[in-house]
């Protein structure tokens, strides 16, 4: 398995990019995810998927060792949304024809 961080350097180094470049470059994309996506709700990257905000509302749970009724408050959380292309990708495998479906 390849880790974000590792596909950005590979990436940006067989553009020519130094090590420290792709790690600015790939710092700055991450951060700009999540303001973006915090500040407006939702980022929508053609190609991959949508990035959004969504409500859980407040609920009351068991808690499995002490089966006592806890309440959980309402809270915000991220929520991935993989475009369709991407799960087709995914689904049929990866090759080269990918290039088409984007």
């Amino acid at each position: 398995m390849i880790s974000n961080k590792n596909l950005f350097l590979d990436v940006f180094r067989s553009k020519g990019y130094t090590k420290q470049d792709a790690e600015i470059i790939y710092k700055d994309f991450v951060d700009t995810v999540v303001q973006v996506t915090t500040q407006f709700g939702r980022l929508r990257l053609p190609g991959l998927g949508t990035f959004d905000v969504v409500k859980r509302d407040a609920r009351t749970v068991i808690h499995p060792t002490t089966k006592e009724k806890v309440v959980c408050e309402a809270r915000m959380y991220p929520k991935f949304t993989p475009s369709s292309n991407f799960k087709k990708i995914v689904r049929d495998g990866f090759s080269k024809s990918y290039l088409q479906v984007l």
